[in-house]
Parts: structure tokens; C-alpha cells; sequence
């Protein structure tokens, strides 16, 4: 028997942890290994704290040491176990599926804290969610676009992992697009997918687009922002699961609201509420300056774009 992060008997609770709810970690280990000390760490980033396990029961040959921790700041923190007795210190670390292993240098567990007043949105709950990665979904009308992409001409093909110099840049493109989501839309139904949650579409070197060069513009691989507002429209004639017309709104409001550009959210219909003192005030050179970060980051984005494409070039 192993200490495993997935089962409730080892840890508790199960998944993410809650600012000021207690961690409870139990770790066996076989009854006949003598054990003078026994110790989990907790790191935040470069801080590790020691926290030292007592011993709980015996238990079908193993004893079982527990220790309580209680976080007091959201985070993503790591964990991992040590055993000190009269022949040294064991550690132990995360093995396949969540499972302890003993030996140097392992990996550690990871878990998430996160703030006590943060709630799941109504609208999420008991719901289906679907992620599209857009270009690998599915493909309609063609492609419509003057850059020079590397496109699979079907999507039976293999995409490409590693370069012939052994590198990966992920600039293989299978095309998919805007209009290929709206060809889908009643395929998801069937499923009964009550959200859908979207990879990045904005203009990007990379097929999956998370290395995000504009803000400004929907990237002309996936259609233009016409074809964008023709889907969000017909998602919304569909009728998916639990009426996916609200929820996709309201999970890009979640999401994406501090990323899409004030054009695009007014073409998605998303709106933002003034607080009382901003529409007293107007607080119109903030928006000046808002203006102005918004395109100094667009640039710079734009600007790794470029420099990534030389550097291929030159590869």
C-alpha cells in the first residue's frame, strides 16, 4: 500500500484545497521499516516548511503516519515526504497515477489553494463543458487567408511533433475554423454540452495560439470576426444543453474578459458594468492609458512573433 494523492484515505480533501480548510495527509509505510521521523514539506515557490507527521495506526502490515495543515494564502504549492531513522533519510516522491515512490530527486505533488470567497458560477454547475482546440476540430469552406501556412490537407494526418532538427514549433496547421464549430453545433447537442470553452483564437504564430501576437485581430486562419459573430449568434438559436446561449457569455466574461479588446467584447455582446464612482467620474484618462498598455503589449506580442519567424527562417 502506497500513499496516493487520489484516494480520500491518503488525502483529503480531495483535489483543490480552500484558504483555511485543513489538508489531511495520511502516508503508510510497512510496519517492519523503523521510523524515527517522519516529515511532510510544504513549498511555495522557493519556501519549504517542514511539518512533522505523527504516527496514527497500524493497519494491515503498515503504520500509518497523518499530519494537518491549514493554508492561509491561495497558491499552487508542492508537497513531497520524508522518513529518518538510524540508516539516513528516505524520500519520497510522486510516482505514476499519484502513487508514492522512494528514491532522490523525484517530482513532487501539486496542489492548489485557492481563496475562501471564490465560488463556482451558477451556471457551471451540473454542466457538460466542451473545449475545442479550434484548428484540430474541424474544418469548413476551405482556407481563406494571403499568410503562408504548412496545412494538413486532411485531418487524417499525423500531426508533427518534432522537426526534421529535432525541435518543436508547433507551426503545423490542420485549418480548422469558425465555420467548422457551426457545422458542430449539432453534433454537441447531442451530447448534451451545456458550455463551450474555446483554446485561444487571436492572431498567433503557433496553432494552438497561445503565444498571442494581437489582441486586436482574430486570427485569419479561423475566419474573420464576421464569421465569430455568426457563430456566437447561431450558439445561440441552438438550443445545446441548459441553454448554452447565457453560459458561453458568461464563461467568456469568467475567462477572458481582462484579455479580449473592448471591440471584440462588444461583438461578443459582453458588457461592463461601470462601478458607481467610475460613472460619476468617467475616468476618462484611465481609459487613455488602458488605450495605450493595450497596444504597447500588441506590439511586443507582435514583435516575439516576428522574431520567432526569423529565428525559423534562419533554423
Amino acid at each position: 500500500m502506497n500513499f496516493n494523492s487520489r484516494k480520500i484515505e491518503c488525502k483529503s480533501p480531495y483535489g483543490a484545497v480552500k484558504c483555511g480548510e485543513k489538508l489531511s495527509l495520511h502516508f503508510p509505510i510497512a510496519s517492519w521499516v523503523s521510523v524515527d521521523k517522519m516529515y511532510v514539506f510544504i513549498r511555495l515557490g522557493d519556501v519549504s516548511t517542514p511539518v512533522e507527521m505523527r504516527f496514527e495506526k497500524s493497519e494491515n502490515g503498515f503504520s500509518v503516519y497523518t499530519a494537518d495543515y491549514v493554508f492561509d494564502a491561495a497558491g499552487i504549492y508542492y508537497y513531497r515526504f520524508e522518513m529518518r531513522n538510524r540508516d539516513g533519510v528516505w524520500y519520497y516522491g510522486r510516482g505514476e497515477n499519484g502513487e508514492s515512490v522512494c528514491g532522490e530527486n523525484l517530482p513532487e505533488w501539486q496542489l492548489t489553494v485557492y481563496k475562501s470567497s471564490y465560488k463556482t458560477p451558477d451556471f457551471a454547475k451540473g454542466n457538460i463543458i466542451y473545449h475545442i482546440f479550434v484548428d484540430r476540430f474541424n474544418r469548413a469552406d476551405g482556407v481563406k487567408t494571403k499568410r503562408k501556412y504548412r496545412l494538413h490537407e486532411s485531418f487524417s494526418e499525423s500531426p508533427e511533433v518534432v522537426s526534421a532538427d529535432g525541435k518543436y514549433y508547433a507551426d503545423d496547421f490542420f485549418g480548422g475554423n469558425f465555420n467548422g464549430i457551426r457545422e458542430k453545433l449539432d453534433y454537441l447537442e447531442e451530447l448534451g454540452v451545456g458550455i463551450i470553452y474555446l483554446s485561444p483564437i487571436f492572431k498567433a504564430f503557433s496553432n494552438h495560439r497561445y503565444d498571442t501576437g494581437d489582441y486586436l485581430k482574430v486570427d485569419e486562419l479561423l475566419g474573420t470576426e464576421d464569421d465569430f459573430k455568426r457563430l456566437l449568434q447561431q450558439i445561440r438559436h441552438v438550443r445545446l444543453a441548459r441553454g448554452v446561449s447565457k453560459q458561453i457569455v458568461a464563461l467568456l466574461r469568467l475567462v477572458l474578459f481582462q484579455k479580449i479588446p473592448r471591440r471584440i467584447r462588444l461583438l461578443v455582446g459582453l458588457r461592463q458594468r461601470a462601478r458607481p464612482e467610475q460613472k460619476q467620474q468617467g475616468l476618462p484618462r484611465s481609459r487613455v492609458r488602458q488605450k495605450r498598455r493595450r497596444r504597447k503589449v500588441a506590439e511586443t506580442r507582435r514583435g516575439r512573433v516576428e522574431a520567432g519567424r526569423r529565428g525559423r527562417t534562419a533554423d
